[in-house]
C-alpha cells in the first residue's frame, strides 16, 4: 500500500526529478542481433508526465545511462534530460540551483541504489512499487504501481489533485 505523503508536504512541491531506467520504464531493455536497445513506456505515465507540466512542475529525468533511448522519450515528452552523469547528485543540486529551487520543493522518483543520495537529499522521495529493497528504507512515498506500469502516472494524479486543492 502507498504512503502518501501528508497534504501540507505536497503543496510545497515545485520540482519532479526522475530516474529513467526503472521508473520510466520497467526496467527491461530489449536488444537485439545489431546491439539495438529499446525499452517499454507506459503511456499513461505520458499522460501523467503531460498533466504534471500543464500544472507548472519543473520536471527533469536524469539516468546515470547514456542512451538515446532515454533522449528520445525526453524530446517526445518535451522534458529536460540529464544523462550520463556519474554524480547524480551534483547534477541535481545544479540543477535546483538553476531553476532556484530548494532541495525542500523537489520530489526525487527512483528505483536502486545509484538513486540513494538523491532520495536523501529531497523533500520527498518516491519509489515505484518494484523498486530495489536498497532503496525502499529511503522513501517517504512508495507508489502501489510498478516502474513503466502508471507509477508516475499514480504521483501525478496526487499532486495534480493538489494543486487543484490548493486553487480553491
Amino acid at each position: 500500500m502507498a504512503r502518501t505523503p501528508k497534504y501540507t508536504s505536497l503543496i510545497t512541491i515545485k520540482a519532479v526529478v526522475m530516474d529513467f531506467d526503472g521508473v520510466h520504464t520497467d526496467n527491461l531493455v530489449y536488444v537485439d542481433e545489431k546491439g539495438n536497445e529499446s525499452v517499454r513506456c507506459s503511456r499513461s505515465d505520458g499522460m501523467g508526465i503531460a498533466a504534471m507540466k500543464e500544472a507548472g512542475f519543473k520536471l527533469l529525468i536524469l539516468s546515470k545511462e547514456r542512451n538515446p533511448v532515454v533522449s528520445r522519450r525526453g524530446e517526445k515528452l518535451n522534458v529536460e534530460v540529464v544523462q550520463g552523469c556519474d554524480n547524480k547528485l551534483e547534477a541535481l543540486q545544479k540543477w535546483l540551483a538553476v531553476h532556484n529551487l530548494s532541495s525542500q520543493q523537489c520530489i526525487y522518483v527512483g528505483n536502486d541504489i545509484n538513486d540513494l543520495e538523491c532520495l536523501q537529499y529531497v523533500g520527498i522521495s518516491v519509489s515505484p512499487a518494484d523498486a530495489h529493497e536498497s532503496v525502499s528504507h529511503a522513501v517517504t512515498w512508495k507508489l502501489s504501481n510498478m516502474g513503466g506500469r502508471g507509477a508516475i502516472r499514480e504521483m501525478s494524479d496526487v499532486l495534480i489533485e493538489v494543486k487543484n486543492r490548493e486553487k480553491k
